[in-house]
């Protein structure tokens, strides 16, 4: 009876190895491609707002002061006209998107009358009438209560000025001491 059974044939052996090979080799595929195929994705973006980022403004939003205009020193008997500018005494820092719309609105100043801006020396009475401009030979004086928009460029965006020039007729009949005024900035955007 022993001799009834025979041994494989060594050509059936490597057969069913082989397809034992190509069977595992198709499972060893079949997952690695399972891993491979995306389940889920994400969306990555930005957006960039209109705006502007104003340097040093606290929780109110308030900067304090942001330039000086400065007329200098004269003796009243002299007398004439002084200009002076905001350009060398700016400290605001601010910088906005290009294409926003600026709102830039300054008041009247806090001793205004009805027609024009005035410093005032001390708590007196004594006055001295200036002119807010546009120029530096205030040719485009600013109203009392100016409102200018600025769409800004690419170019003006980063570095963002307010530049305004001021010029004062020096009485020579009012008495020594500082003469001052303080105009309310308000920026929007």
């Amino acid at each position: 009876m022993a001799a009834d059974r025979t041994a494989p044939s060594s050509s059936t052996g490597i057969i069913l190895s082989l397809l034992g090979f190509v069977c595992l080799c198709g499972l060893t595929s079949v997952q690695t491609s399972a891993q491979s195929i995306p389940i889920a994705d994400f969306d990555v973006n930005a957006s960039v707002a209109l705006g502007c980022w104003v340097n040093g403004t606290g929780q109110s939003g308030a900067v304090g002061r942001i330039a000086l205009l400065d007329f200098g020193s004269t003796p009243a008997s002299v007398g004439g006209t002084r200009t002076t500018s905001t350009q060398e005494t700016q400290s605001l820092s601010m910088r906005c998107t290009p294409n926003t719309k600026l709102i830039i609105r300054l008041n009247e100043g806090r001793n205004a009358s009805a027609s024009s801006r005035r410093l005032r020396r001390g708590t007196s009475g004594n006055m001295m009438d200036y002119r807010l401009c546009h120029d530096a030979a205030c040719a485009l004086p600013l109203a009392l209560m100016d409102e200018q928009t600025r769409t800004l460029s690419i170019a003006d965006a980063a570095n963002v000025r307010l530049v305004y020039y001021a010029q004062v007729d020096v009485p020579n009949h009012l008495p020594p001491g500082l003469y001052t005024d303080d105009i309310m900035v308000t920026l929007s955007w």
